[in-house]
């Protein structure tokens, strides 16, 4: 962590580094990391400037413009770096999330689209379009990209929930529950997992093991007031009254506005 001495090193790097160098992109880099963003930017600039055929530099300058929400920025520095590598994977992966933010994602398809067919044994572009076609209500053909992400990738636990939140909106909660499972398995941490799998239990209103999965998700995540709530839907369509009523008290103890806590409390 001596911050100091590292940039210098890094700077000095930079400096004997020739001018279309990932060392002077790197050192940039540094600068914008460490809170000197608009040296970062200006150094980038510098890079574009004396090497404009320098792709990376395009690149990194419009997801500087991306993270400040400078889109028209954004789009025309990508423009740069697609009129120098037409093919250019980063490039046309950051013009799909560009257009995807702005709610353009008529356009975010097309330019995924080509992306996944140019790079299909790239199962990062197969879920990029996945969640493109998801954005424009086509389930199908974001169920057909996200298995060929799987299919590349099978341990992909992006894609495994996805694809699980999928088939359970279509009332497939068995795959769901199969997929699920693997990936708590992969992933033991992943609380957004847990809560699917308890909402996959629930439509087979198997209850018990969706509270037992309430409860696992409650321990990763004790202040999330949406864990004891959804325990309370559960246990409301158990007719377990009373201990629905403590699982909305203990929602309200978390969040004393979590007005639809309220309303199960007023129904009761």
């Amino acid at each position: 962590n001596k911050l100091k001495e590292a940039e210098e090193a890094f700077k000095t790097g930079a400096n004997l580094a020739p001018v279309r160098s990932p060392k002077r992109l790197g050192y940039a880099n540094f600068k914008v990391s460490t809170g000197d963003l608009a040296e970062g930017k200006r150094l980038i600039a510098q890079i574009t400037k004396e090497a404009p055929d320098y792709v990376p530099a395009w690149i990194r300058q419009a997801e500087i413009a991306l993270a400040e929400k400078k889109f028209d920025d954004c789009e025309n520095l990508l423009n740069q770096a697609l009129a120098r590598d037409n093919d250019n994977y980063e490039a046309m992966s950051l013009q799909g999330r560009c257009f995807m933010i702005q709610g353009q994602t008529d356009k975010a398809v097309v330019v995924l689209d080509r992306l996944a067919a140019l790079y299909d044994q790239a199962p990062d572009a197969q879920y990029q379009l996945a969640t493109a076609h998801l954005a424009v209500h086509d389930t199908v053909k974001a169920e057909s990209e996200l298995n060929k992400a799987l299919a590349l990738r099978p341990r992909y636990p992006d894609a495994m929930l996805l694809l699980a939140g999928l088939n359970l909106s279509k009332g497939d909660s068995s795959s769901a529950i199969a997929a699920l499972t693997q990936l708590i398995k992969l992933q033991p941490k992943m609380g957004e997992a847990y809560m699917m799998l308890a909402n996959a239990y629930v439509a087979q209103k198997k209850f018990d093991e969706a509270l037992d999965t309430y409860d696992k998700v409650a321990v990763l995540y004790p202040k999330n007031a949406q864990v004891p709530f959804m325990a309370g839907l559960a246990l409301e369509q158990k007719k377990s009254w009373a201990d629905a009523r403590k699982k909305f008290e203990e929602t309200l103890v978390l969040s004393p506005k979590y007005v639809l806590a309220l309303e199960q409390l007023v129904n009761l």
